[in-house]
């Protein structure tokens, strides 16, 4: 007889297969072409730039922040005006790097 916490293992460890194989399946009519390529610039720029620059945890940081509020303001306005913030991102990085 498996024990109680034997099981909630293999609970959570069916629920994290089931997250990443959900993760993994596209969505292809849901799909928004947009907003997947600026999401994917948005993420990859600083990434690439800060990597160049021998700084890559400045990169994530700045990738995560495009993507949250990129992905923010999808769900709350249905726009995509993020661009202005990852602008104000790569100026910081610019002159971060720059000194």
């Amino acid at each position: 007889m498996p024990s109680i916490a034997a099981e909630r293992v293999a609970r959570g460890n069916a629920a994290a297969r089931k997250i990443v194989a959900d993760a993994l399946r596209p969505n292809w009519p849901g799909l928004e072409l947009a907003f997947a390529v600026r999401c994917t610039a948005g993420v990859a720029i600083p990434l690439l730039a800060s990597a160049l620059a021998g700084q890559p945890l400045a990169g994530a940081s700045a990738a995560y922040g495009a993507l949250v509020t990129a992905a923010t303001e999808l769900r709350d306005q249905g726009t995509y005006g993020y661009w202005e913030q990852t602008g104000i991102g790569g100026r910081a990085i610019r002159d971060a790097f720059s000194r």
